[in-house]
């Protein structure tokens, strides 16, 4: 079975969500990428979770372009 959803890639047969941290904020999150294990194999929930990761780390990229959000709660866990 194919299976294709935007930010959803597959390591051992498994889903994960990847997804590219813009270049003017990798030195605020400390990495390149986000990556992090979708906990299902359902390919229905997969693409869910991973939509709403998007659309909580495109969130947290605006907040810190605007200066709402500060530099010291940025990171992994704003988005997860």
């Amino acid at each position: 079975m194919l299976f294709k959803a935007p930010h959803v890639i597959f390591r051992y047969g498994k889903p994960y969500f990847m997804m590219r941290v813009p270049t003017d904020l990798v030195d605020k999150f400390n990495m390149q990428f986000i990556r992090k294990s979708l906990k299902t194999t359902v390919p229905t929930d997969a693409k869910l979770i991973a939509a709403n990761m998007a659309s909580k780390a495109k969130s947290a990229f605006s907040l810190l372009r605007s200066g709402i959000l500060s530099d010291e709660s940025t990171g992994f866990n704003i988005i997860i």
